[in-house]
């Protein structure tokens, strides 16, 4: 299982929590990525605005539509639970983000992907060193009152299991080193580039 936070601007932010109840908030609209039943559910809290709710529609679709898949959408409202979401409600989510740092081998070439230039028009969003999967993520944190944040890629474990096609705003760069592949960095067009 997967948890994300819609947010305001439509975009979602990725939820690292214990049990799917750990999320669930009046004021949130979270989306379940159940992988075993192949749906999603949309939990739309009594106090959420209706920016929100909306937005979740938009959210869930292009999260199922990058990954590929073909799951069910289901939305559940917190004033109107069905009983049948309670033992959802206690399911263990387990994490996706590894906690032990990756060998310094792949250490060395996630640095090397992270300072290689830019491709105009497209940002990093993903690699895939040996049969490791990284997710590119930005950690925030406050220091002396200021926020900094910082992007960094992340091994993803748990990855659902099947084929997926990269939609057609993605790009692959292969890392070539002493003639062997050693990294694919993807990359998703941002829409700034020039024609």
């Amino acid at each position: 299982m997967e948890v994300y936070e819609v947010l305001e601007t439509g975009e979602t932010e990725f939820l690292n929590v214990n049990t799917i109840q750990d999320a669930l908030s009046a004021k949130k609209v979270i989306i379940i990525l159940d992988h075993e039943k192949k749906t999603v559910y949309i939990h739309v809290g009594s106090e959420a605005t209706t920016r929100l709710k909306f937005s979740s529609a938009r959210s869930s679709r292009r999260i199922l539509q990058e990954r590929n898949l073909a799951y069910r959408v289901k939305t559940v409202d917190e004033h109107d639970l069905p009983s049948w979401f309670e033992g959802i409600k206690e399911k263990v989510v387990r994490s996706n983000i590894r906690k032990e740092p990756p060998p310094l081998e792949i250490l060395k070439i996630l640095r090397k992907i992270e300072k290689s230039e830019p491709i105009n028009g497209y940002n990093s969003e993903a690699a895939v060193i040996k049969n490791k999967f990284f997710k590119l993520q930005e950690k925030s944190t406050t220091i002396m009152g200021k926020d900094h944040s910082v992007e960094k890629f992340e091994q993803v474990q748990n990855l659902p299991e099947g084929f997926y096609l990269l939609p057609g705003d993605y790009k692959t760069r292969l890392y070539i080193e002493k003639g062997k592949v050693m990294g694919i960095e993807l990359l998703k067009g941002n829409n700034k580039s020039e024609s």
